[in-house]
């Protein structure tokens, strides 16, 4: 009807495509009446075919008003005579309709009127506004990305000092195999395939990276990597005492002239590891001259080493690596927690807030909307088409523009109005009914009704039942505007999917924050495996470096409890903690997941690689080497072998416990190298997120034929 109506005000108004809304005033009153002549008053729409004036005429009839000059019978001869003689009297005026130059231009400021900025107020409201809202949300969501991905990136630090704890127990085994290497060379037990007195300087090289290493790793651990941090006790393991409390029993060797006598000292872990650092710098640097003055098993460095690097300090160690696992639990469970707090703040309250404001403002755009088109439809169809056509004089200074003229003339046409005192009714079968004061009970009704409160608006504007094409309309005298909801729900539906996309990616990440806990008592498990490779090397060496027989029968015993600890985690580790059977005892390494089975490349690597695993590829066995096959079919061959291997090297007699063991040369060969870099390369597959990778070849493994 709008769109109906303007067409005819643009005819009558003389406003075209070429002129616009803005065009001039000169010849625009010919233009107009130029435009509208010949025009038949604006026929009724086909939806008000019902709304008729009915003055006189039959039922469903049009009838002109009667200030105009058309009649139903004989209009046209009629029409024609009255346009012949007006254009004899004016000359300038043609056709018998004549339109009102003044009322087409209020048409027209009623146009502009409808496109003005006080009338697109709620418009424009809605459209900045939820412009502030889409950039508001992205601002909430960029900031809550990054502080998620700050809180997940911060325990970067806590998996890093699992890694250094870890690479320090290999690397303080490294030091104690190197000084024990430097004792039996010193003491001519040398044996080919295993080490000779040529390798003393590349021994050397090794004790001296063990050593640069171990003080790398055992800084990092108490100190932090990057920034100065300090350890704190946690609800089972107090990692601060361990440090920092004197409560670990060193044993040192204090050398007299006459008889040797041994001192306890009781240190903490950063301190005692600071002294072993110390003292095995001694020996890389001194070995030599210290043996002029007798083995090198009696110098006090030495046994320092010795003594409390695989022992004492292993066990501080062990405990810090349980200890700092824990911590990493507790800081991924509190960025769980954190997510769930953002969770809350981003997906739910900051969205759906935004979600309700937007459909507020929609709910307020559609109530302006109504309030305007309101107005006409309280205004009968047939009482506009009858003051559009209504045929009124011009005088010759009717060319002004004036707002007054034009308030004037609406107060005169309202007197005229009244005194014509037409008829306007409905037509048709229905009957006629007055439609006089519509207007004024329409506006009188909305004067009754005073606006509510805010909170009531606000709860109507968030009803449900309203967002979908509710059928209740806003009265408008016999006309109802019909409320659709489609906008509303078209607009808000992306900010609701939004929020729904939000809360999936925040449960998907709570979800595998939860799930951290297996991955990392995995990452602790693989790194025991990784220097028990190391530990059953070290006790096999010194099992057979044993003269006595008492003390070959006391690192048995040493030996086969290092070796029942690896099989309990190897087994555990691969299949699950309740494949060791009902009588095996749960520690914290003990995992009831399989790793096997959770990462497919870790399952190839220990069952189907058939490749060399070695970091130094120039040392692998070649094809037709009796150790050819074992290193060359995965991990696990080569694992298991090697358990086998000190299984038999405990049964043999004590006359055959020596360095030319054929046990030991497979313990020797493929524990330093082919099991030691196959592990860390299982180890570097299995930490979460590839945190850490290790530099392939930084092992410094002797290279054997």
């Amino acid at each position: 009807q709008d769109d109906h109506i303007s067409d005819w005000v643009r005819q009558a108004s003389g406003v075209t495509d070429e002129t616009g809304a803005g065009g001039g005033y000169d010849g625009e009153e010919s233009m107009a009446m130029t435009n509208f002549d010949g025009l038949p008053p604006p026929p009724p729409l086909e939806e008000d075919q019902d709304r008729v004036i009915a003055l006189g005429a039959d039922d469903g009839a049009y009838v002109a008003p009667p200030e105009t000059n058309l009649e139903q019978d004989g209009g046209n001869e009629q029409g024609s005579e009255v346009d012949a003689a007006d254009e004899q009297q004016e000359g300038s005026e043609v056709g018998g309709y004549r339109s009102d130059f003044k009322r087409g231009k209020r048409l027209r400021k009623l146009a502009r009127m409808l496109n003005s900025k006080q009338a697109q107020k709620a418009n424009t409201r809605f459209y900045k506004h939820t412009v502030l809202v889409i950039l508001g949300l992205l601002i909430a969501h960029m900031a809550c990305f990054i502080a998620s991905v700050a809180l997940i990136d911060g325990q970067k630090q806590y998996i890093e000092e699992v890694v250094d704890a870890g690479s320090a127990v290999i690397t303080l085994h490294r030091m104690a195999l190197d000084c024990r290497v430097f004792d039996a060379l010193h003491k001519n037990q040398s044996q080919t395939g295993i080490f000779t007195e040529a390798d003393l300087p590349h021994f050397e090289f090794l004790f001296e990276d063990a050593i640069d290493k171990f003080q790398r790793d055992h800084e990092n651990t108490y100190l932090g990597r990057t920034k100065m941090r300090r350890l704190m006790n946690r609800k089972k393991y107090k990692l601060q005492d361990y440090w920092e409390t004197p409560m670990w029993t060193s044993l040192t060797e204090k050398i007299d002239k006459d008889t040797p006598t041994f001192v306890n000292k009781s240190l903490g872990l950063w301190e005692m590891g600071n002294e072993i650092i110390a003292a095995a710098r001694e020996v890389l640097a001194n070995h030599e001259r210290m043996v002029q003055n007798g083995p090198l098993d009696g110098n006090r460095f030495w046994f320092f080493v010795m003594w409390n690097a695989p022992w004492v300090l292993y066990d501080g160690y062990k405990l810090t690596l349980y200890g700092l696992v824990e911590q990493v639990l507790d800081k991924f469970s509190q960025v769980g927690s954190a997510m769930v707090v953002l969770l809350v703040l981003e997906g739910c309250i900051v969205f759906f807030s935004a979600s309700m404001y937007v459909l507020m403002l929609i709910q307020q755009m559609v109530k302006n909307r109504a309030n305007l088109f309101s107005v006409f439809l309280v205004i009968p169809t047939g009482f506009l088409r009858a003051l559009a056509s209504k045929q009124v004089q011009l005088d010759e200074d009717a060319d002004t523009d004036d707002d007054d003229d034009d308030v004037g003339d609406l107060r005169q046409d309202d007197q005229e109005q009244e005194g014509q005192k037409l008829v306007l009714s409905t037509g048709g079968k229905r009957g006629k009914s007055s439609m006089d004061g519509a207007a004024e009970d329409w506006f009188a009704h909305n004067r009754a009704n005073k606006p509510q409160p805010f909170w009531i608006r606000m709860a109507h504007s968030l009803n449900p039942l309203t967002w979908f094409g509710s059928q209740r309309g806003k009265d408008a005298g016999k006309k109802q505007l019909v409320r659709n909801g489609r906008d509303s729900a078209f607009i808000t539906a992306p900010f609701a999917f939004w929020g729904c996309v939000i809360i999936l990616v925040y449960a998907i990440t709570i979800v595998q924050l939860g799930r951290v806990k297996g991955p990392f008592q995995m990452l602790n498990m693989i790194d025991f495996l990784v220097f028990r490779v190391t530990r059953g090397v070290v006790f096999a060496l010194e099992t057979c470096l044993s003269t006595t027989d008492a003390d070959k029968e006391m690192r048995k015993q040493q030996t086969a409890q290092q070796l029942a600890d690896m099989e309990h985690d190897y087994i555990s580790f691969l299949y699950g903690f309740p494949a060791l059977g009902p009588g095996a005892v749960r520690d914290d390494l003990s995992v009831d997941k399989p790793a096997v089975f959770q990462n497919q490349d870790l399952a190839n690597l220990f069952f189907r690689n058939t490749g060399c695993l070695r970091a130094d590829k120039s040392g692998c066995f070649p094809p037709g080497h009796k150790f050819y096959d074992a290193t060359h079919n995965g991990i696990d061959a080569m694992a298991v072998r090697f358990m086998q291997e000190t299984h038999l090297l405990l049964s043999d007699p004590y006359s055959a416990i020596n360095i030319s063991s054929s046990r030991l040369q497979y313990i020797w060969q493929i524990g330093r190298a082919d099991l030691f870099d196959g592990m860390s390369t299982a180890e570097n597959l299995y930490v979460p997120w590839n945190f850490h990778q290790p530099t392939p070849g930084s092992r410094g493994i002797l290279p054997l034929e």
